[in-house]
């Protein structure tokens, strides 16, 4: 089963969008976006935020929240 991070951005990369985009769209840095496909938890500003921001990027992503 591949993570988190993973899932998501195989899934931006298949429908050929880059992170700016989605960090326009959903108000979240690119780089929280960056830590969260890398799997860098701990660059995010918290537990509650990191949960949130998954949840925002995969709805966006039409993907199980």
């Amino acid at each position: 089963m591949s993570s988190i991070g993973e899932t998501l951005r195989r899934e931006r990369l298949r429908r050929n969008l880059k992170l700016d985009q989605i960090s326009l769209e959903l108000k979240i840095s690119s780089k929280f976006l960056e830590a969260i496909e890398s799997e860098e938890f701990d660059k995010l500003p918290g537990t509650i935020f990191a949960k949130n921001f998954v949840r925002q990027y995969a709805h966006l992503l039409g993907l199980d929240e």
